[in-house]
C-alpha cells in the first residue's frame, strides 16, 4: 500500500504529525498471542541540510547503532502493556536488502513497495507462525517548509533559514495478518525535535565529531522509544 502524509487533510498536528489510521479491531488485538515484530529502521542515518547554493543530503551507516533493537523493544513493551498475554517475537531475518528494496526507487518515494518483502517474511513464517506481524520502517515525508523539505528515516536535519539543527524521525508502523500477510492497519509519524544546543549548524560536522555522533545515536533512540509506542497504540495494539 502506498501512503503519503500531507500537511493538510487527514493529519493531526501536535509535537508530531500522524496519518489517520483505522485501528486493528480490539477483539483481534486482544486475541493475538504470537506477534512478530520486524524493524526496518536499520543502522543508517539521513543527514539533510538544504541550501540555496549547496545542499547536503546523504545517508551514513552507524554499525551497532542499536536502532532496530530499540524499535523492536519499544513495540514489544507497548503491545504487552495492552495485551499481557501477547508473546512478541522478533523477526530475525537479514534486513539490509529489505531496507534497500523498500527505501529506493519510485515506489519508495511514495512509501510504497513494502509488499516486496513478503517472500522473505513468508519463509520465516513457515517455521515461526504468528497471529500478527508488526513492521516498523523509515518513511519519506515533508519535515519542513515552505518550501517543502523531504526527509527519510531518522537522522539530523538543519533548517536553511534559521540554521537550527534537529533530530528528525519519519517512521511508520504497519500491521499485517500473520497468515495472509494482508494489511490490517498502518500509522505514520513525522517528528522534529529541537536540540540545537547539542549540535553544530553543519550536519556533516556533527557526524564526523565522535561525541556529537554518539549524542545523535542516543537522541534517535530516545525518539524511537517515544514514537514507536504511540504508533503501536494508534494501530490498535
Amino acid at each position: 500500500m502506498m501512503r503519503f502524509i500531507t500537511w493538510a487533510g487527514c493529519v493531526t498536528l501536535l509535537a508530531f504529525l500522524t496519518s489517520c489510521a483505522t485501528p486493528v479491531h480490539n477483539n483481534v488485538a486482544l486475541s493475538a498471542r504470537n506477534i512478530g515484530i520486524l524493524s526496518l529502521v536499520g543502522d543508517q542515518v539521513r543527514l539533510s541540510q538544504p541550501g540555496f547554493l549547496s545542499s547536503v543530503r546523504e545517508d551514513q551507516r552507524i554499525p551497532d547503532s542499536g536502532f532496530d533493537e530499540t524499535a523492536r523493544k519499544a513495540a514489544a513493551d507497548a503491545i504487552t502493556q495492552k495485551n499481557p498475554a501477547a508473546n512478541p517475537i522478533y523477526v530475525d531475518i537479514p534486513t539490509e536488502e529489505l531496507i534497500k528494496r523498500t527505501s529506493t526507487g519510485m515506489l519508495a518515494a511514495y512509501n510504497g513497495g513494502l509488499s516486496d518483502i513478503k517472500p522473505e517474511l513468508q519463509a520465516w513464517l513457515r517455521t515461526h507462525p504468528v497471529d500478527l506481524v508488526v513492521i516498523i520502517r523509515g518513511l519519506n515525508n515533508v519535515v519542513d517548509g515552505p518550501p517543502e523539505r523531504y526527509f527519510r528515516g531518522v537522522g539530523l536535519y538543519t533548517n536553511v533559514f534559521s540554521g537550527k539543527t534537529y533530530i528528525a524521525a519519519v517512521i511508520g508502523v504497519d500491521v499485517w495478518d500473520g497468515k495472509t500477510l494482508t494489511e490490517l492497519s498502518s500509522a505514520d509519524v513525522v517528528d522534529k525535535s529541537d536540540v540545537t544546543a547539542s549540535y553544530l549548524p553543519s550536519v556533516k560536522d556533527n557526524f564526523s565529531d565522535p561525541a556529537r555522533r554518539a549524542a545523535m545515536v542516543s537522541d534517535i533512540k530516545r525518539a524511537l522509544n517515544s514514537l514507536v509506542p504511540r504508533l503501536v497504540r494508534e494501530v490498535g495494539l
